[in-house]
């Protein structure tokens, strides 16, 4: 959203920023998806988790080089490209409402007899 206000240095500093944040998040996936779908077929989940990953930036490549070559003559044209960015962002974090908590069977067997003894 900041493309309107990137003049000289300040693009360098947005890449960056877009660099750090695009790379830091990803070495968390292998041990959240092992967390949602169990150990057993970390590989085969994971594999599918970095399917979308690469779907999703191939995509979004295209999607911005279109934009790019539209706006070769004006900067203000690549603005579709960022509204787009942020509706599918707004769409990711909508559905990260619906995800259900983990539950780990620690938790699940020490609730068991608090509940039978509830009864």
């Amino acid at each position: 959203m900041f493309v309107i206000l990137a003049e000289g240095y300040f693009i360098y500093v947005l890449i960056g920023l877009i660099g750090f944040f695009y790379g830091g998040f990803l070495s968390n996936y292998p041990a959240i998806t092992a967390d949602y779908f169990g150990p057993k077929y970390v590989a085969f989940n994971y594999g599918i988790v970095l399917l979308g990953f690469g779907l999703g930036a191939v995509v979004s490549s295209y999607i911005a080089g279109y934009f790019k070559n539209l706006a070769a003559t004006d900067i203000k044209l690549m603005w579709p490209a960022f509204i787009i960015a942020a509706a599918a962002a707004a769409v990711a974090i909508a559905l990260i409402c619906f995800v259900k908590p983990i539950r780990h069977k620690e938790e699940e067997t020490s609730s068991a007899p608090a509940e039978a003894k509830a009864e």
